[in-house]
């Protein structure tokens, strides 16, 4: 199927919080997925995530994700972040959950640039597509530090990339390398790789 190049990377909700040897504050590339899923999901997750520190923040509504089928466990989020990051870190426990969501923001910010500015183009001139289950979250932040003056936020944003999946249009490419002397290419051999395919494709 048609395909974009992406810069990406490991910033999506589940991202795992954590603590290099040194005690600096990371985020990714490690995930907790969507089983178990974030700590605030009560699925058996023990691991800090983006949604555990957005979920502290007061960023997401602990009633109503999922069409209020999910309820988010806040105080989950709280001891785990305080037993992983805060206390280890000597930070409060907003301190700790504001540390790691500008983290994944600047992990994104980074990679914008990567195929923005340091290629030549000004994000200035672009608009930022926030899409994924926390996109919105980071997008005002991070079009502010860009200088970004417009937010396109598509429906239902965290399956915006499942559903880009099932409605795309599938294609088949094949390919063959044919190895010829140059004053050896003469139409004949053209013909066969031609007549291969063609048979090939029509009963695939």
């Amino acid at each position: 199927m048609p395909a974009i190049d992406l810069a990406e990377v490991g910033a999506g909700g589940g991202s795992i919080v954590w603590l290099d040897p040194a005690g600096s504050l990371q985020v990714g590339p490690r995930s907790a997925g969507a089983t178990p899923g974030p700590v605030c999901y009560g699925k058996g997750g023990t691991d800090p995530t983006v949604t555990d520190a957005c979920a502290i923040l007061g960023y997401l509504n602990p009633n109503h994700l999922v069409g209020g089928d999910l309820t988010l466990d806040t105080e989950l989020s709280k001891s785990v972040f305080a037993d992983k990051i805060a206390g280890p870190t000597g930070l409060g426990l907003e301190e700790a959950a504001y540390g790691a969501y500008e983290i994944a923001s600047a992990n994104m910010i980074r990679a914008i640039k990567s195929v923005s500015s340091e290629r030549g183009r000004d994000p200035r001139d672009y608009v930022l597509f926030a899409f994924g289950g926390n996109g919105p979250l980071f997008a005002g932040a991070m079009a502010a530090i860009l200088g970004m003056r417009r937010i396109l936020v598509p429906p239902a944003p965290g399956v915006f990339s499942a559903f880009g999946l099932l409605c795309a249009e599938v294609e088949h490419h094949y390919s063959q390398t044919l190895r010829r002397v140059c004053r050896a290419l003469i139409l004949p051999s053209w013909s066969r790789v031609g007549i291969f395919w063609k048979s090939r494709l029509t009963s695939s």
